[in-house]
């Protein structure tokens, strides 16, 4: 998984999910069928840039969930640069399904 593995992969993710209504599942699978605990950490940081790019909330909803495979991957709670204050900037989404996301995140970094 290289530095712009995101970037490249959610080009244009509009169009890919409509050809494809399993794009974000497919992603979210290859990350945890082949990704390495570190690769997966070291991938944290992008996603976390993309997330705090983005306001579409369906992008924003499955990049979520993409942290959060990436952080079961990595196999570790030591908190990534940029996690806190990204997850701070999310505090006011109202979307509930987003909320439980968030809260699944801290819990599994225990951040209170």
């Amino acid at each position: 998984m290289n530095k712009n593995y995101f970037d490249e992969i959610l080009k244009d993710w509009k169009s890919k999910l409509q050809k494809d209504e399993w794009f974000f599942s497919n992603i979210k699978e290859d990350i945890f069928n082949n990704a390495s605990e570190v690769e997966a950490f070291k991938a944290i940081p992008s996603v976390l840039k993309i997330l705090s790019q983005n306001s579409e909330p369906y992008l924003r909803t499955e990049l979520l969930e993409i942290l959060f495979v990436l952080a079961r991957k990595s196999n570790t709670t030591e908190l990534p640069s940029g996690l806190m204050e990204s997850l701070n900037s999310l505090e006011n989404i109202s979307d509930s399904y987003t909320k439980f996301i968030l809260c699944d995140i801290k819990n599994y970094y225990r951040i209170a």
